[in-house]
């Protein structure tokens, strides 16, 4: 899965809602919810209480990557290249964008103890489908075009499945 991050410019304030410096303390963070996002269905990284795994499960944070698309524009994406849902049925998928870093007085940036969620934004309703029944969609040219551009992303493009 692929995410493209637009940042905004405040018209008011003449500032960018993210400065350039911030870029590399930015990450996302994908979460699971009901088909009416009603309900989160996030466990954590632990066995429930039930022992179940985690529904969701993969790669599930990413921070930014600096990558051309195919029109040679740079962009700001965040790459989820092996993110899984374990069982069959409807869901959401929520991204957290959330900053790591503050500011201190000179305008050094230093990891922070606790991330500021900067927004918060859901997929629409999609099915998941029994493995039988799942037929994995071809590389795109957008990942293709990443991959070549070095991106740590798995794909059919290497021989070893992963680049």
């Amino acid at each position: 899965m692929l995410l493209r991050l637009f940042v905004r410019y405040s018209v008011f304030l003449g500032v960018g809602i993210c400065r350039e410096g911030e870029l590399p303390f930015l990450i996302a963070h994908l979460s699971l919810h009901s088909e009416d996002g009603e309900r989160s269905l996030d466990m954590g990284s632990q066995i429930g209480r039930e022992n179940q795994a985690p529904i969701l499960y993969g790669n599930l944070v990413s921070s930014v990557e600096h990558l051309e698309d195919l029109q040679g524009n740079m962009g700001l994406f965040f790459l989820f290249p092996d993110v899984s849902v374990r069982w069959r049925g409807r869901y959401q998928l929520g991204v957290t964008l959330s900053r790591i870093s503050n500011s201190d007085a000179s305008g050094v940036h230093n990891i922070a103890e606790t991330g500021t969620h900067l927004c918060r934004v859901r997929t629409a309703a999609f099915d998941v489908v029994p493995l039988n029944e799942y037929a994995a969609a071809p590389p795109t040219r957008l990942t293709q075009a990443f991959v070549r551009q070095g991106a740590r992303m798995f794909s059919l493009l290497s021989g070893s499945g992963q680049s």
